[in-house]
């Protein structure tokens, strides 16, 4: 995990999840422990070799990417049409949905596949809100889902490789409209996949309680 934040810093966010897991499996700390401490001695041996820059300019690409840039932008660019503050309001989403994964993670006592959920939740809810949502910051996502398939992982592993229709639009210099049409056909099939994944068993268990409730013919024979 550690190198994973060495090369792109947001795995970052599943490191709380990971930590308090450890404790719920190992409750004696050492594993959790071990694992704390490796996970930031590495990063700090990784960055080591750049602190002679400074922090400002180590944090410089950082900090234009959190405040500047936007790129296939789907759940925050309806954000940023609706509220003055979106980029705000995206860390608050990412922070409570990570929290309220992370306390999940930490009840579940080594249940493995809860702990697989949590961390689904948490990059989905992470890359669907992004500013700037490119497909590769979707890979450890895609890879989590391997260990509990959904369908809107297949979708989303699918409908973002559209992305790259945008270099051809561009190419072609058509409107932007061909961009906008792109986005929401990535993102809106990944929501509309989601959302019929979170209603399905609840309309499966009012179709068996109807079924359950209905009265039973007897056999003629």
């Amino acid at each position: 995990m550690a190198a994973a934040v060495l090369g792109k810093l947001y795995p970052v966010i599943v490191a709380p999840i990971c930590f308090l897991y450890l404790i719920s499996a190992a409750p004696r700390y050492a594993v959790a422990s071990s694992f704390l401490a490796a996970f930031f001695g590495t990063v700090f041996l990784g960055y080591l070799p750049f602190f002679g820059v400074g922090f400002e300019q180590l944090t410089a690409g950082l900090r234009i990417y959190a405040t500047g840039w936007e790129r296939n932008a789907g759940g925050f660019a309806l954000l940023n049409a609706m509220v003055p503050w979106p980029r705000t309001l995206v860390a608050a989403i990412v922070i409570t949905v990570t929290a309220f994964a992370s306390l999940a993670a930490f009840r579940v006592r080594g249940d493995f596949e809860r702990l697989v959920a949590a961390l689904q939740w948490t990059l989905l809810a992470w890359f669907l809100f992004l500013p700037a949502a490119y497909p590769w910051y979707a890979i450890g996502l895609i890879v989590v889902s391997v260990l509990r398939p959904r369908l809107w992982a297949v979708v989303l592993s699918g409908a973002f490789g559209l992305y790259y229709v945008h270099f051809w639009i561009d190419y072609h210099e058509f409107p932007a409209s061909w961009h906008a049409g792109t986005v929401l056909i990535e993102h809106g099939a990944v929501w509309t996949t989601l959302a019929f994944g979170i209603m399905l068993p609840g309309v499966r268990a009012i179709i068996k309680l109807k079924t359950d409730g209905q009265p039973r013919t007897a056999n003629p024979a």
